[in-house]
């Protein structure tokens, strides 16, 4: 029960920064993000049941976005919390699997594909609550 608690401080962290985060990295239009997410997703995809390696480019999928935001402060400091909760992210996969992670990032792909920020922190958003009411 008390890793639930931390996943969910942990989760509840992440919505707060992440979807600023994803917000920025639309509004700035990173021209790299969009060919680095869609490896991810796909490294997501070819790692299913694979969880380490599935974990790690789900991890790598986030960071993308928070590099994008162009916010070295974000950047940094999300990338400490991803390193520091690794073991956080291999349980939430346990608890949640591997479908719904895959099915997000798609969706938040395409909005900041259709460059639509509103959407893209929207569904960012939706991604970690969902995740929180799993819990």
């Amino acid at each position: 029960v008390r890793d639930c608690q931390d996943i969910a401080k942990v989760l509840e962290f992440r919505q707060i920064v992440e979807t600023e985060a994803c917000y920025l990295a639309v509004r700035r239009g990173n021209t790299e993000l969009i060919p680095e997410l869609k490896y991810y997703l796909d490294e997501m995809k070819k790692n299913f049941g694979h969880k380490a390696s599935f974990v790690q480019a789900d991890i790598s999928f986030h960071e993308a976005i928070c590099r994008a935001a162009d916010n070295p402060l974000l950047a940094k400091s999300m990338s400490r919390v991803f390193r520091e909760t690794k073991s956080y992210h291999e349980k939430m996969n346990d608890i949640f699997g591997y479908q719904e992670g895959m099915r997000y990032h798609a969706r938040i792909l395409q909005a900041i594909q259709d460059k639509d920020a509103i959407l893209a922190k929207e569904l960012m958003y939706e991604h970690m609550q969902n995740a929180i009411d799993t819990l």
